[in-house]
């Protein structure tokens, strides 16, 4: 709906806003690279990198500190949208694509997407451990982001053994309810505050 009425751009520049403020605030924890979701129809906007690059000079944050998830339906959508993205990543924006696999594309148009991550979608890691053929799937999907030198994230880890296999076979990042269940922002400082004692964050 948001899409439709033109609210998301709205939306999207609010959370980037936010993961920035909470950067710049909290500038002396060892808080990883943020991921913050951008639609299609924010990227189909001709002054999307000014505007994006404008929050982050206000909040004084570099681009390699935010990660860019773009739905893999926006990457194909429109070349204005890869020149975008393109424009960014060289900045030094992270570009993901996220829940790959859900959308319109094939494996074959990797070679034209200007992305550093390939965020699998949990449907995949649902039917790796339950299907011969999902397992197969999963595998190849991953053997072939490490041949794109893409990093590889698996969504949706909800139990021990779907992280154990996914260690197996190769997949370099995992997020899911099994590490953690979504949280308010002083949760998640605390949690921050935790790791960054222990050099674990």
């Amino acid at each position: 709906m948001f899409e439709k009425n033109g609210f998301i751009q709205t939306l999207d520049y609010y959370v980037l806003s936010h993961t920035c403020k909470f950067l710049q605030t909290y500038q002396h924890l060892a808080v990883p690279r943020l991921s913050v979701n951008l639609s299609g129809v924010t990227m189909l906007q001709e002054d999307v990198v000014e505007r994006v690059m404008e929050i982050l000079n206000q909040y004084q944050v570099v681009p390699a500190q935010i990660d860019l998830e773009i739905t893999e339906t926006a990457f194909v959508a429109n070349s204005a949208i890869q020149a975008s993205l393109k424009a960014l990543q060289h900045m030094g924006f992270t570009i993901s694509i996220d829940d790959f696999g859900t959308g319109v594309s094939s494996l074959s148009r990797l070679r034209y997407m200007d992305l550093d991550t390939l965020k699998i979608d949990r449907e995949f890691i649902i039917d790796a451990l339950d299907d011969k053929r999902g397992n197969s799937i999963l595998n190849h999907v991953i053997e072939i982001a490490k041949d794109l030198d893409l990093e590889t994230v698996a969504e949706g880890i909800e139990t021990a053994d779907q992280l154990n296999y996914l260690r197996e076979i190769g997949c370099d990042v995992g997020q899911g309810f099994y590490y953690a269940r979504p949280m308010p922002e002083a949760v998640f400082v605390v949690s921050c505050e935790k790791l960054t004692q222990e050099g674990k964050c």
